[in-house]
């Protein structure tokens, strides 16, 4: 990813998206291919833009049983509390719809997964570049990425559908656009509540660094 300027106020950060606004337009219109913008704020501008479970490691195997120890210990952990009912899991999923439910709920838990998170709204992302007292003498990262529609993999249509493969079988960089659920239940699911604030999307690492 490339650094294009330093922002010191708010009315910077604004006009910056403002211009970034604009360039959308021409998709709007079909003038040209459309692609969505989404937004991420880190702490520090000397954090590299990575999952959390791919920073401790250095290889594709050992990222892969990290992520398989810790999705399990995770799941049996929120089971044996009895607090299933705040993991929002579809009663009739389509193929591996509920691994990824629980993939996606874990990442807003802060268990480390594969997932990065991004928003659909810029403010969200300055509010987490900015948002902890001890970084306050640091400056934070406010990132932009584009992702044309046919890079982005959503819950919906064959094409697309990501959750038609197990997390586990993805192996390439992928970007996710998960619906914002309102089915029975997802208000006690805390994840899924939080997410659904934060407008949050995601993208996938493969394991191969």
């Amino acid at each position: 990813m490339k650094v294009t300027g330093v922002i010191t106020t708010l009315e910077e950060a604004n006009k910056i998206i403002d211009g970034i606004r604009e360039r959308r337009i021409p998709g709007i219109m079909g003038m040209a291919p459309f692609r969505q913008e989404y937004y991420r704020g880190q702490l520090s501008d000397e954090w590299h833009v990575k999952p959390n479970i791919a920073r401790p490691f250095t290889t594709a195997a050992e990222i892969q049983d990290a992520e398989t120890k810790i999705m399990a210990a995770f799941q049996d952990e929120i089971k044996a509390s009895g607090q299933l009912q705040k993991v929002f899991l579809h009663n009739e999923p389509i193929a591996h719809q509920n691994e990824w439910a629980w993939v996606c709920q874990a990442q807003h838990y802060r268990v480390p997964t594969r997932l990065l998170d991004w928003t659909l709204r810029p403010e969200v992302a300055l509010y987490f570049a900015v948002d902890t007292k001890e970084f306050d003498k640091v400056d934070g990262q406010f990132w932009v990425i584009y992702v044309p529609d046919e890079n982005l993999l959503t819950d919906g249509g064959e094409g697309s559908n990501y959750y038609h493969r197990h997390i586990s079988d993805v192996n390439d960089m992928i970007f996710i656009n998960p619906s914002f659920y309102y089915e029975q239940g997802w208000e006690t699911a805390i994840a899924e509540v939080r997410r659904g604030r934060q407008h949050g999307k995601f993208s996938l690492q493969p394991s191969a660094l």
